[in-house]
């Protein structure tokens, strides 16, 4: 199933909501996005089931609301170690697509406004447990 497919039959204001951009934004971006995957990244192996289309939209919906890559994971249909990796690259080339200054540049600005975000997120741990022998 092509899940870009089911986000185009949202309308403008529920596509924002659950993406974070809207569909004009995102389809300006997926052309960048798409010209930069057919010069930049090679093309070894078989060629996957998941268009560049859902990739994107994978990395905006972490973006978004940042769920766990196994929740992301089962609501695309791919195992999670497919989802790390697919919002691994993906970021990495918007990074580089709209050449995003790095740490020690966005230091030197002097900034109006300042925004952070401070919700929590739990994080899974193994107990420590004692053996009774």
């Amino acid at each position: 199933m092509l899940y870009y497919q089911k986000y185009q039959g949202f309308d403008d204001a529920k596509f924002r909501r659950m993406v974070g951009v809207s569909k004009e934004q995102f389809v300006k971006i997926l052309v960048l996005f798409k010209d930069y995957v057919s010069i930049n990244w090679s093309k070894r192996g078989r060629p996957g089931n998941f268009t560049l289309e859902d990739k994107l939209l994978l990395t905006f919906r972490y973006l978004r609301d940042y769920p766990t890559f196994i929740v992301l994971s089962n609501e695309f249909g791919i195992s999670e170690g497919y989802t790390q990796k697919i919002f691994t690259r993906v970021s990495n080339s918007l990074v580089k697509i709209f050449k995003l200054p790095n740490l020690e540049s966005l230091q030197d600005i002097e900034l109006q406004t300042v925004i952070i975000d401070v919700s929590e997120q739990e994080t899974e741990r193994p107990k420590k447990t004692k053996f009774k022998r």
